[in-house]
């Protein structure tokens, strides 16, 4: 078993004291060169700033995803910082606040002027900043540093050399500055300032800048709320340390509004390609639908389908069913008539114009015809039947003559009343009249009777010629109305048949003018939805507001950070003592 090794602390001591010069000299050495790094390095003023990061907004999450994103509250509020460690705002605010340019000292001036700002700082005195040249919106895409100089004629002009002296530009302050290789704005200038002299001027790639820049930014969420990140930035100028976490949230709110525009843009452009789409597709249906209404308008006059609804009506074939029964009725009751030849329907059409059929005399006018026909053929019947009655009446010799003229009204039948009266007259007149005067009066009364009486039979005869003529035109119109019946009957059938043939293509129309109609509805609706998303879009880029903001803008104190200079240099003294000691005494075992 390997022997233990025991250390006592007189050991120690041996140790020291035996090595004693050489430890405390290299102590003493470490200690100086601890003391001349922390002299000599960049006071650093320490800016923080407070930024709230508004929650993110997504409205197209939905389901498990949304889900998924609300389980991750804490990493979406946190995204503004890999954002804003990201190359593109960090050289965005670079080239803004113009941190590749600076007035170059010389080493002795930079070296004395840590020095002695970090012993003014370890006894507790505010050194003062000094002033410097300010610069903005630096564009130099160069990987390698260059050196130039500037050269001041007054307060306000000055001249870019090269560091052959060779004249670049001359510009003036808050002027842009365009050399060859680069360009820049002049803010500011100190005070001091020297006329003609050549004050060297350092650009520096941006790759290094950022890479500074890194270092020296750090960024935490807060403890309390992830919605609140805590920015912190040292640099060796107190302005700088605050402008720079001030341009920094600033680029980070225009980055936050221009992803909002391009992505809108974006959008955008997609909807009016969409809505392009949608006017050439709905273009094409209504092209489609026209020549399908121009297909109808030839052949069957009329454009749609809706308009030959209306038209035609729904109850067009109870109408037609409804008058063929009304024209199967008036055929019976014209058929139990007596029918005449169709030559009497000749001889009446040849005597009478209005049977002819080329005067298309319509069923209205023969049944007037009719109805007029057989009232006259009545009032003859009554007539007949009156001077029928006379004709037996007369031969009584009491008959009075007179009462003829009421009824006979023509000139021959008048002439014959008149004498039968004066015959009548002159025989009631037996005083003034002798016998034979009255035998000769009562013969020719006879006789005027008698002619009387041959006169009512041949008016008889001739009012039953017209009878006769009237029942014969009666008949043949029964014929004829009865001929019309047949026709527009047939009319009707061929009509209903046609009426039939036209709706039996409806359900194949109906089915392709809704298919027209829907598509066009279709199309119209997703325009209007789109019109009214682009909109949205519109008023939505117009209205937007960055709510990621600056809580507390950045503040950096008046004094740097204190470099603590004799306690960092007492404990590098005794931790080289420590070490020291303790290899020598292990050399020693």
């Amino acid at each position: 078993m390997t022997d233990l090794i025991s250390i006592t602390v007189s050991d120690v001591i041996h140790v020291f004291k035996c090595n004693q010069r050489r430890i405390i000299t290299c102590s003493l050495f470490f200690a100086f060169l601890v003391f001349l790094a922390i002299l000599f390095s960049p006071p650093k003023y320490f800016a923080e700033a407070t930024f709230y990061q508004a929650s993110l907004k997504n409205n197209d999450a939905q389901g498990l995803r949304g889900l998924f994103k609300n389980l991750q509250l804490d990493h979406e509020q946190t995204e503004a910082i890999p954002l804003m460690f990201s190359r593109r705002l960090l050289t965005e605010v670079t080239r803004e606040l113009g941190l590749q340019l600076c007035i170059e000292n010389t080493f002795l001036e930079t070296i004395l002027s840590r020095a002695s700002r970090n012993f003014l700082r370890e006894f507790g005195i505010t050194p003062r900043e000094k002033e410097q040249f300010l610069f903005q919106d630096v564009h130099y895409d160069e990987e390698l540093p260059n050196n130039f100089f500037l050269v001041f004629s007054s307060q306000k002009d000055f001249t870019v050399l090269n560091h052959q002296g060779t004249p670049l530009s001359t510009s003036t302050i808050d002027k842009k500055t365009q050399c060859p290789q680069f360009s820049f704005v002049l803010k500011h200038t100190p005070q001091n300032l020297l006329i003609e002299k050549k004050y060297p001027l350092k650009i520096v790639p941006k790759q290094e800048i950022i890479r500074h820049i890194l270092t020296s930014l750090e960024i935490r969420p807060s403890k309390l709320s992830s919605h609140f990140l805590t920015l912190a930035f040292k640099h060796e100028s107190r302005r700088t340390s605050t402008n720079f976490l001030n341009e920094l949230m600033s680029s980070y709110q225009r980055y936050l509004a221009k992803e909002n525009e391009e992505t809108v843009q974006n959008q955008m452009s997609f909807l009016k390609k969409r809505q392009e789409s949608l006017n050439a597709e709905f273009k094409h249906h209504l092209r489609d639908y026209a020549h399908h209404l121009t297909l109808n308008l030839k052949k069957h006059g009329i454009m749609g389908l809706s308009n030959q609804i209306e038209q035609l009506a729904v109850p067009i074939e109870n109408e037609y069913l409804t008058k063929l029964s009304a024209i199967a009725l008036e055929k019976k009751h014209y058929e139990k008539k007596e029918n005449s030849s169709f030559s009497h329907l000749q001889l009446a059409s040849t005597q009478n114009t209005f049977l002819h059929p080329s005067h298309m005399i319509s069923k209205d006018s023969i049944q007037e015809l009719y109805t007029k026909y057989t009232q006259e053929l009545d009032a003859l019947e009554v007539r007949l039947k009156k001077l029928s009655h006379l004709t037996h009446q007369i031969e009584d010799p009491l008959f009075e003559v007179t009462s003829l003229s009421s009824i006979l009204s023509d000139p021959i039948s008048q002439e014959l009343i008149r004498k039968a009266s004066d015959l009548a007259l002159t025989l009631r007149d037996e005083t003034n009249r002798s016998e034979k005067e009255q035998e000769r009066a009562s013969a020719m009364l006879k006789n005027q009777k008698r002619f009387l009486n041959h006169h009512l039979n041949e008016i008889i005869n001739l009012e039953n010629l017209h009878s006769k003529l009237l029942k014969e035109k009666i008949s043949d119109l029964r014929s004829f109305t009865l001929d019309l019946l047949k026709s527009e009957e047939s009319e009707l059938l061929d009509q209903l048949h046609t009426f039939r043939e036209q709706i039996a293509n409806f359900p194949d129309r109906w089915l392709l003018e809704n298919e027209f109609k829907f598509k066009k509805k279709t199309s119209m609706n997703v325009m209007n939805a789109l019109t009214q998303l682009t909109e949205s879009k519109l008023i939505q880029q117009l209205l937007f507001q960055v709510e990621s903001k600056p809580l507390d803008e950045a503040y950096s104190p008046i004094k740097p950070k204190h470099p603590h200079l004799f306690l960092f240099t007492c404990a590098a003294g005794i931790i080289a003592l420590f070490f020291l000691t303790s290899y020598y005494l292990i050399r020693r075992i």
